[in-house]
Formats: structure tokens, sequence, C-alpha cells
């Protein structure tokens, strides 16, 4: 090919440069039945070139490679370089200021339903005014820009559900004819169920079981969760993991299929508003998703934040928020990880100015009757975070839990600021919590706290919390305090109500705080253990444990400064408390 569109003939190279009147005597050795037939030999024009009615037709070749890679998206008006392996949108395609949600929705409509799930968005500002949604049937669909260098802006007020959405489905929820009790690695579904069940398919439950919030008038939530098949035999389905909760048919259990939006990947974007206080929507919102990827995103002054809500296996890395002022409502939170969604992964979140950086939320129903919420979240780790509230009088936690999860974990995540009354640095109001060395800093309540009526079995190792106005950490039911260093709060280094029952702190290094303990119950609290810490006389801190009540153990601690023999217990002590081994002066 590359020969004939060169000018080079069949014969050879030195025949080509020969003398003309050589190239006419070797052409008398080529039979003329193949002089310029297919598959025979080209003849030569006097300048020893290939005539242009022997050349081969390139057209289909020619239009093979070429059309793919420019194609007219109808409904957008714009060309789009189209690759192999991406639609790219041109900067000349974007009107500066004006709505591009028209022409943005057809890319993304055209890559979900082609073999190129790919749209690349290009630098600067990008204006939008409505929502932009991903098709039910767009799995696998990755939309990304440039990091700070593509800002999409929210323009308009129009009542959005989010300004990115993406859903999958659910099937028809049917009776459960036999109970399903808690810790039960199977379930029977009616047939006709069964028959749409095969090995990673996900299964819904729910019943009107109370099992969240309970305790907390107006925040009970119904079982609810999501679980993997494994296996189907008949109507027997066996799950990925045990069930957390029961399901009675006395409480009207069901079942249903999800059927959910898989593998979406959404980075490296910036994500904005014109007026966050009028242009209000959320910035991101998938539910009913499966293997969700949102990356390297910042939202900075928007109408609100990034939820997730019933998706599995989902993961959440590099993502800034900065500055949401809608903290009045569920706009101002940054990262919400909600309904009945499990194992998901957050990594690298950050930011300052919000309601909450991540919280957690239930599945809220509105009808006639009013609201129920339903499900919480489970298998949630969030890892590396940092968040600070900047914004003077803030009465909002940097970190918190609604009632509603099981099995979070904070990992090195940590808390500065919140000036408000009620601002803590972690709020903990769900369930088999833990947090394993955060940090919380100058929190105007407390650094870390346990709420006494929805929270327990919560964990908190290693650490630092100081410089709260109300105290250092709150424990509530089953709370376990270990290794954390307390220091420098302006009321007690920890302290426990009469839902503290079970709670045990150990091994903390607890000092300069205006008490080391205080027991603020009635004496209800049961079961309490104080053992090991080190709490001294130091600074403003004038005793170690302050009006210990019940059955209350403190053992083993290391209490000095406070004179011969003295454990630093004061206040009014219960002839109930025990008392032993304390290291004293």
């Amino acid at each position: 090919m590359i020969a004939a569109l060169s000018g080079v003939s069949a014969v050879s190279t030195a025949a080509a440069h020969a003398a003309p009147s050589e190239v006419t005597k070797a052409s008398v050795y080529v039979p003329t039945a193949e002089k310029g037939a297919p598959s025979g030999v080209a003849t030569l024009d006097v300048g020893a070139k290939l005539s242009a009615s022997q050349l081969p037709d390139l057209t289909p070749i020619i239009t093979k490679t070429v059309e793919p890679k420019l194609s007219r998206v109808e409904a957008a008006g714009i060309y789009l370089a189209k690759s192999e392996d991406a639609y790219r949108i041109s900067r000349a395609d974007i009107v500066a200021g004006a709505d591009n949600r028209d022409a943005i929705q057809a890319v993304i409509t055209a890559a979900a339903t082609s073999g190129i799930r790919h749209v690349v968005l290009p630098p600067g500002e990008i204006t939008l005014g409505r929502q932009l949604t991903i098709p039910a049937s767009g799995h696998n669909l990755i939309i990304e820009g440039h990091g700070d260098d593509t800002i999409i802006r929210q323009i308009s007020g129009a009542l959005n559900k989010a300004l990115f959405y993406g859903a999958g489905t659910d099937g028809a929820k049917t009776a459960l004819s036999s109970d399903a009790p808690a810790g039960a690695g199977t379930v029977q579904v009616p047939l006709a169920l069964a028959a749409t069940l095969a090995p990673g398919a996900i299964l819904g439950l729910e019943c009107q079981s109370p099992v969240y919030g309970i305790g907390s008038a107006g925040q009970e939530a119904f079982a609810s969760e999501l679980r993997k098949v494994l296996a189907v035999s008949g109507t027997t389905v066996t799950l990925d993991s045990a069930l957390i909760h029961a399901y009675s048919t006395k409480a009207k259990a069901v079942a249903w299929r999800m059927d959910p939006l898989s593998g979406i990947h959404l980075r490296h974007l910036t994500i904005t508003s014109s007026d966050p206080l009028t242009v209000k929507g959320r910035a991101i919102l998938f539910e009913k998703a499966r293997n969700l990827r949102l990356s390297g995103l910042r939202v900075t002054d928007a109408g609100g934040g990034i939820f997730a809500l019933d998706t599995m296996d989902s993961y959440f890395s590099d993502i800034e928020i900065e500055n949401l002022p809608n903290v009045g409502s569920y706009l101002g939170y940054g990262l919400v990880v909600g309904g009945r969604s499990a194992h998901a992964y957050i990594e690298g979140l950050r930011g300052r100015n919000f309601r909450h950086l991540f919280t957690t939320l239930a599945d809220e129903r509105r009808d006639a009757a009013g609201i129920t919420q339903w499900g919480g979240p489970r298998h949630i780790t969030i890892r590396g975070g940092a968040g600070e509230q900047q914004r003077s009088g803030s009465q909002f936690s940097v970190w918190d839990t609604h009632p509603y999860g099981y099995d979070i974990v904070f990992d090195q995540c940590r808390a500065f600021g919140g000036s408000g009354a009620s601002a803590n640095g972690f709020q903990i109001r769900s369930m088999n919590t833990r947090l394993v060395n955060p940090v919380a800093m100058y929190s105007g309540n407390q650094g870390i706290r346990v709420d006494p009526s929805t929270a327990g079995e919560v964990e908190i190792v290693g650490g630092e919390v100081s410089f709260a106005t109300a105290g250092g950490v709150g424990m509530g039911r089953n709370t376990s305090v270990r290794g954390v260093w307390i220091h420098d709060n302006k009321q007690a280094g920890i302290t426990f109500t009469d839902t503290g029952s079970g709670s045990r702190a150990s091994d903390n290094r607890i000092e300069n705080n205006k008490y080391g303990i205080q027991d603020q119950s009635t004496g209800a609290a049961k079961g309490v253990i104080i053992q090991g810490n080190s709490i001294p006389k130091f600074g403003t801190q004038s005793l170690a444990l302050v009006s210990p009540k019940g059955n209350l153990t403190f053992a083993n601690n290391v209490v000095p400064g406070y004179g011969p023999d003295n454990d630093g217990v004061g206040g009014v002590i219960a002839s109930t408390v025990k008392r032993s081994g304390n290291i004293t002066d």
C-alpha cells in the first residue's frame, strides 16, 4: 500500500530509476494479460509512475478510520472527538454562562447507550441549570473532568434531586411466608421472587419492627437491609452474610430484588453554585447503586453535598467539601451514606464549614400518615479525614452519625472547631461504632459525644481529645475509652450519665481538665469500670474522680499529686463504689 501511494512500481526500485528505453524493454517481459489487471502487474507511465486509474480505491479504509472519531450528537448539536476510549467534549462546544445541560445530557446518554462508556468534560467553567441524569442502563460509565480546572456551576434554582443523579430500580415487594430470624444466613422467599434471583443478585428485606433510634422520639427506624445472594435452591436463598435484624411475618416482612445502577465513576470535578442560598439542591445523589466510585471531587459554595443511598460496595476518595451554607437542612451535609447501604469505604474526606462533614441517614418515607424511617447503613469505614468548623457560633458537629447505622469505623479522622454549645468534634448516635486514633480539638461542646439515648457498643481507641468547652468524652451505654490522651478540656475529661451502664475507661492519660472523670448519673449506671488510667492533679485538674455512685469500680489508676494515700476521689461518694490498687503519693 505504501509503495502504491508513493508512486513506486511493482518492479524493482532499480528499474524505476532506469532509463526510459530500459523500462520499455523490461515491460516486454510482463505478459499483456497481467498489465493493469486485478492481482496483476501495474504499468508505468513515461515518468515511471503508476497511473491514477490503476491506484486502489481507499475510500472504505479512510471512512472506517476517520468517521467514528468525529460524530455528531444530534440532540446536543455539537461535534465530539469520539475516539476508541471516550467522548471528549470540546471547550468550544460549551456556551459560556448559558444552561449547557441539554448538550451535556445528550453526550452522557450517548455514552451510556454505546460501547464507549466514558465522557471527558473540558477545562473551564460549565454552567448547568438542571439535573444531569445517568440512565439506568448506563452501567460502568465514567464521567470525568480536569480536577480544579473543570468547574460545574449550578445556575438555576429549579427543583432537582441533584445536579448529578443516577439510580437503579426496585422490584415488587412480596410478603414473606415464614420468619427470617436475626443471625440467619438463609431466607425463604416466594417462588416467583426466587425465580428472579441468581448468585450475585441483591435481595432487599424489611419489616415494621423498630431497630434504630429507640429511646429518641421521632427517630425510630424499622428493620431493613440489603444482602447479596450466594445461591438459590427452590425458595431458599443463601445470603452472603448473616442478617443483622429479624424479619417477622407478624411485622409485615417483605422481600424484593434490587437491580442496581452499577460501576459509575465520577471523578476530577469541582461543583459549585452561582448562589448556594437560593440555588439549592444536592451536588450528587446516587441511589440503588453498586460499585459506585467517586474520587477527586471538590464541592464548594454549593447548595448541597454528596449522597449515596441504598448503595453496595462503594468507594469515595480524595473528596473536599467547603462552605455548604444551608446548615439548617440536610443540604448542609457534606457526604452522606444512608438507607440500606453496605460496604462503603471513604478515604481522604476533608472540608470546612458545613452542617456535618459526614453523617448517616435512614430511608425516609413520607405519606399521608406522616414520616417513617427504614434501615441504616452498615459496614462503613471513614479513614484519614479532617474537618473544621470555622464559622463563628457554629452549632454542628464535624463528624456525625444519626441513630441509623451498624458497624461504622472512623479511622484516624480529625475534627477542629465548632464554637456553638452543641458542636462536637464527633457526635456518635449509632450502635457498634469504633473510633481509632481520633483527634478532636477546640469543640464548643464535647470532643467526642456518645449519645446517651440511641448509641451503644461504642469503642474509642487512642487519639487525642483536647480544649473542648464542655468536656472531653461523654460515654454512653457499653462505651469503651482506651489509650486516649484527654487534656485541657474546660470541664471533665470523661463524663457519663444514667445510660452509661457497662462503660469502661482504661489506660488513658487524663490531665489538666477541670476534673479527670465525673459521674453525672443518679446512680442508675451500673458496671462502670475506671482502671489503669493516669489522672494526676495537674494544672486546673483538682480531682481524679468526682461523685462516683452505684457499683462503679475505680482501680489500679495512677493518681499523683492529691496527697499521701489520697486517690483523688471527691464529691459525694457512694458507699457501694469499689476502690482498690490506686497508686497515690
